[in-house]
């Protein structure tokens, strides 16, 4: 057999070489987060006919009672998953079918996760469970391995065998079948054939006869040769072409109430041998059959990254060539351009109600405080029968000092949701650079995966800066255009009236009640759109703002592909050395995984 690369390694090095490309293809994504998920999600199921001790061995196994287990009507409605937590005291949680088609969680106790999971509980699934999960410190359930009850198969609907399948895909599935003594091994038969039968890679580690009276550790070799036979006789037929590997399992006969948490009584003579022996033999298959899966799935990961590595050298080296005519750069950028508007667009419509309700509240509240305080100044100055100059000055400067406050505060309540909304424009604006970097390479930034970061690159008469630092701006702007747009302008032809013709107490309560009135309809919302129409103008502006920075940055890009800078030539020269490396190494790392033969 080849000897497997570390699955750890092998699986870095997948990841460090994949993110050598700006955009990998769908058909590379699964591929590489296949085998990513063999090596992060194993499960090892423990399965069995209804009453076999399934649960019980799961309570063993963890140390702790986290599987349900009834004294009357025997078997659970659904697979049950024992995860690593950070508490030794289990967490239960429920997965059920919602009322609106998705999965519904409720978190649980003891008492009412067994009401949902037992059937004597919940007979025939009424309640619709889908699966339990139960969280709790355990070394067994280290490095991502999921421990799983699995119900009797004639005891689940269909709707739970769909979500067990999802549950399951693309995992590591290590098995241990479970009879109660020889009673129920050809009832185990019918399990073995459904495994046999579904999309999931199993391999059977261990076959465990759940025994009420086991012999003494004298008689024990005997024993489990007449358990062999019967694996043999009833088992064997079921996995014809060894695919589940029940040939190979281990066989142990196991008094399972003895090892529960805080069981009763002494471990009957020999068991914690046995027992020491399973859950050695177990751990070495989880292991070995999370490598292989892993390994299995890198075969099918490593020749499609390579092909697309190999055609990013291609496209590299048409633009180091020049071979890349003008207008398709251009082609390109408008191409990319019309879509990622639209995507801008739907962006900003998209974050617009959840935007208005988090800014409405205290908007209110601002305006609401300003109209008070303008009231009582207009209050105070209408007792008096003139406004003399001077006077007139200290009102303009309270009330220049009231909107400035106002205007401070509504920037700080607005500025969250303007600068949410910049961060979501940016992001698409750099999916689209990245976009046209994966077609048209240019050099314009590091090659991805490097750590490296350019601050700004000199296009003909047009400098990159941080489009971080841009798009911050942009949110600004639309914050500051939205206040501006906002606060009255009816009150700043106050001051000049009273410098130029003295102060006119009539004239100051009118442009009160004219500021007072602006400051309401600033802030009424729309009856077709719900927000105020001078945020959204706001919105738009950033919107638009973001549009036009694209459009220079897809711009200077394609001048880069018939023109590239020193830097812009060096940067592909490097990447395209990245390359060639990763490939060198994902063809040693080919060399060592073999092929699926030599396992």
């Amino acid at each position: 057999m080849a000897e497997l690369p570390a699955i750890t390694d092998l699986l870095a090095a997948l990841d460090r070489h994949g993110r050598l490309l700006p955009v990998p293809s769908a058909e590379l994504r699964t591929a590489l987060a296949a085998a990513r998920r063999a090596r992060e999600r194993s499960h090892l199921a423990v399965v069995g006919p209804e009453g076999a001790g399934k649960s019980t061995l799961v309570n063993a196994l963890v140390g702790a009672e986290v599987a349900p287990v009834s004294a009357y009507l025997p078997g659970t409605v659904a697979p049950v998953h024992v995860l690593a937590g950070a508490s030794p005291q289990p967490r239960f949680r429920i997965v059920h079918a919602g009322t609106a088609g998705a999965p519904a969680e409720t978190d649980t106790d003891r008492q009412e996760f067994d009401g949902w999971m037992l059937q004597d509980h919940n007979r025939d699934n009424r309640r619709r469970v889908l699966r339990g999960e139960v969280r709790v410190a355990s070394g067994l359930l280290a490095d991502g391995l999921r421990l799983v009850d699995l119900p009797g198969a004639n005891s689940v609907s269909a709707e739970v065998t769909a979500q067990t399948s999802a549950d399951l895909d693309g995992s590591a599935f290590t098995a241990v079948l479970v009879t109660f003594g020889r009673v129920s091994i050809a009832a185990l038969s019918d399990v073995l054939r459904q495994l046999a039968a579904s999309p999931h890679e199993v391999r059977v580690a261990a076959v465990v006869f759940n025994e009420a009276a086991p012999p003494p550790s004298e008689r024990m070799t005997d024993h489990l040769t007449m358990r062999r036979r019967s694996i043999a006789e009833y088992l064997l037929p079921a996995d014809p072409d060894g695919t589940l590997g029940v040939a190979s399992a281990g066989v142990y006969a196991l008094h399972l109430p003895s090892f529960l948490p805080g069981a009763d009584g002494p471990v009957p003579d020999g068991q914690q041998e046995q027992w020491k022996a399973f859950r050695t033999e177990i751990a070495e298959r989880v292991r070995r059959n999370v490598a292989e899966t892993a390994a299995a799935a890198a075969r099918h990961a490593v020749p499609l990254l390579d092909a697309a590595l190999t055609d990013r050298v291609r496209r590299i080296d048409r633009v180091r060539g020049r071979t890349v005519p003008a207008s398709e750069g251009t082609a390109l950028s408008e191409e990319l351009f019309t879509a990622a508007s639209r995507r801008l667009a739907a962006a900003e419509a998209d974050s617009r109600t959840a935007d208005w309700r988090a800014f409405e509240p205290d908007a209110l509240r601002l305006t609401a405080k300003l109209r008070s305080r303008l009231d009582a100044v207009r209050q105070r100055i209408a007792a008096n029968l003139t406004l003399p100059k001077h006077e007139a000055t200290k009102v303009d400067e309270e009330i220049r000092g009231l909107l400035t406050e106002t205007q401070d505060a509504l920037a700080a309540a607005a500025g969250p949701g303007f600068h949410r909304l910049a961060a979501g424009l940016l992001d698409i604006t750099a999916e689209t650079l990245t976009a046209f970097d994966a077609r048209l390479p240019t050099g314009a930034a590091p090659a991805p995966g490097s750590p490296a970061a350019v601050s700004s690159l000199k296009v003909g008469s047009y400098s990159y800066q941080s489009a971080g630092d841009i798009f911050n701006e942009i949110g600004d702007d639309g914050v500051s255009g939205f206040i501006v747009a906002l606060l009255p302008t009816t009150w700043g032809g106050l001051m000049g009236f009273h410098y130029l013709g003295g102060g006119h107490l009539g004239h100051t309560l009118r442009l009160l009640r004219a500021t007072r009135k602006e400051i309401e309809g600033n802030l009424a919302p729309s009856a077709t759109t719900g927000c105020a129409p001078t945020w959204l103008a706001a919105r738009g502006s950033t919107v638009t703002g973001a549009r036009t920075e694209l459009r220079r940055l897809l711009s200077a890009r394609a001048a880069l592909v018939t023109a590239p800078t020193a830097d812009a030539s060096e940067r592909l020269a490097a990447e395209r050395r990245g390359i060639e490396a990763a490939r060198r190494d994902l063809a040693a790392q080919r060399d060592r995984l073999g092929t699926p033969g030599r396992q």
